[in-house]
């Protein structure tokens, strides 16, 4: 809420002209390096606080300990319907000179987030690892035996 005396507050005025507010071309203050650095901690908390399953053992994690946030991520991630689908371009490399390839591959390594090596297993499936199912039922019991002590001590309070 702003400061100041309310009353020398003026009303909105529709088409009035853009006040504040990031200027075109100034970076997000949200840098890549924080949101590597918060996917690379969520990898190694994992499904059981110890990294099992890196990241995605962890979005398994949110989405039973936290449905509210991991539904809300969710919503973040998936395409606002009637939304419109991504330009693609192709371009015939074989046409370019030495020097568009080289100013190519600068254009691309600025534009790509760096991908895990594909043997991460962080992004590896759980098919086949015996263990999976009983580390998610092990979390489901946990949460579960939680709620019911949530819902004691609420009753024991009312």
């Amino acid at each position: 809420m702003p400061s100041g005396n309310p009353k020398n507050l003026k009303p909105f005025k529709k088409g009035h002209k853009k006040l504040g507010g990031r200027k075109a071309g100034v970076p997000n203050k949200f840098p890549r390096a924080v949101k590597e650095a918060i996917l690379e901690a969520a990898g190694q908390i994992g499904l059981d606080g110890k990294g099992y399953g890196g990241l995605t053992g962890f979005l398994i994690r949110l989405a039973i300990t936290e449905p509210e946030s991991f539904g809300a991520l969710l919503g973040r991630l998936l395409p606002k319907p009637g939304a419109a689908a991504p330009v693609r371009h192709t371009i015939d490399l074989t046409k370019l000179d030495d020097d568009e390839l080289l100013a190519m591959e600068r254009i691309v390594a600025k534009a790509q987030v760096p991908l895990p090596p594909d043997d991460d297993a962080s992004l590896q499936p759980f098919d086949g690892d015996p263990h999976f199912q009983k580390k998610i039922d092990e979390l489901l019991a946990s949460e579960r035996l939680k709620k019911k002590k949530k819902k004691a001590s609420d009753a024991g309070r009312g």
